[in-house]
């Protein structure tokens, strides 16, 4: 289960809302009352159906777990690895990766709108513009185009590789391709013909990007768990120049292994989370958990943020309304997951339970 319109990251990372969490309304929609809160993609257990969704309401301090969507006024489930969600326009488009499906849903009432279906791998979704959107495919070589207004599919975008990641600044879209061993490449694609005008080569397997808030694309490579460097690379958007390149196994030792790169709302810091091989129980070590880097330091933070501890730190989101920092623990991607919600400052705010193998953040701003 591999796992951020002018300035868009699309990286898992999104947008929505629900309301109360008793057992008799879990399929019900977010509502007019919840205008702000956090859907977590819940993947499940591969090959098995049991994705999810759940919402947390913040002000409330309420979790409803395990809806589904509303088909004709009826559940029904959400399918095979859920990977991501973004909202655009009223509509959520939650990306089904193994069911090779992003359904489309009502953002308030969660009733079925359609859906993009004949996918491969898909991953992440990237709205260019009212007509237009992206989206990214792990085991395809081909990004597929859809009207995210009319959900027909409308053409392809020949890679030559599976891509992850996607971005949108200004009038280009940039995608990485995380390819077991061999992926090393990030793509530039002109929006306005849809094709590919010039790529760069970052570190092994690059699983995340996001954008600071000088425009600079950064790239987040994991070294194919140890083939190579670990490493966070910064990026001139318009000529895909190398400005600077952080060795986070350097850093933080070999057997890191980093993920989830992401933002915050000012675009002035940058997180991410990272696993470096410990001892038991979870062979984690000390330098495992959260970090924070703001855009202009000239190293990596020399102290973890947020200690996972002996949790296995999943998925991380930064809600872009207050920065206040989402981290899922996904257990032992078997059962119930736990998301713990942070301020900007590292304090801890709350708690609740998710579904299982919770994975990916999607924040509805109103």
């Amino acid at each position: 289960m591999k796992t951020t319109g002018k300035l868009l990251l699309t990286l898992g990372l999104a947008a929505a809302a629900f309301t109360g969490c008793k057992k008799d309304d879990y399929h019900a929609g977010p509502g007019e009352n919840a205008r702000h809160g956090v859907f977590v993609c819940n993947q499940g257990v591969f090959n098995q159906n049991n994705a999810s969704i759940s919402f947390y309401d913040p002000a409330a301090d309420t979790v409803a777990t395990n809806f589904s969507f509303l088909y004709n006024g009826q559940p029904f489930p959400v399918g095979d690895v859920a990977q991501s969600m973004v909202i655009h326009k009223g509509k959520c488009f939650t990306v089904v990766n193994n069911s090779g499906k992003i359904y489309v849903t009502d953002a308030k009432t969660n009733a079925h709108l359609g859906k993009i279906d004949g996918l491969t791998s898909p991953r992440y979704v990237a709205i260019v513009n009212d007509t237009k959107a992206y989206v990214t495919d792990l085991y395809s070589n081909n990004i597929t185009i859809f009207n995210p207004t009319t959900l027909e599919k409308t053409g392809t975008i020949a890679v030559g590789v599976g891509t992850e990641a996607i971005v949108v600044i200004g009038n280009y879209a940039y995608t990485c391709c995380w390819d077991y061993m061999t992926g090393n490449q990030v793509f530039k694609i002109d929006t306005a013909t849809d094709e590919i005008v010039n790529n760069v080569t970052v570190a092994l397997q690059p699983n995340s990007m996001a954008v600071d808030q000088s425009g600079k694309l950064w790239v987040l490579s994991d070294g194919a768990y140890g083939a190579e460097d670990a490493t966070l690379t910064r990026i001139n958007p318009e000529t895909l120049a190398i400005e600077q390149t952080f060795s986070i196994t350097a850093a933080f030792g070999a057997g890191s292994s980093p993920s989830k790169l992401c933002a915050n709302a000012y675009g002035n810091k940058l997180y991410f989370l990272n696993k470096t091989a410990g001892s038991a129980p979870n062979w984690i070590d000390s330098n495992s958990g959260v970090y924070e880097m703001e855009i202009t330091a000239t190293q990596l933070p020399s102290e973890v943020m947020i200690p996972g501890g002996t949790r296995i730190f999943y998925g991380l989101g930064i809600d872009p309304s207050d920065n206040t920092i989402y981290i899922s623990d996904a257990a032992d991607y078997q059962q119930p997951g736990t998301v713990l919600h942070y301020c900007c400052k590292g304090n801890l705010l709350s708690t609740f339970t998710a579904g299982i193998s919770p994975g990916g953040f999607c924040f509805k701003l109103q």
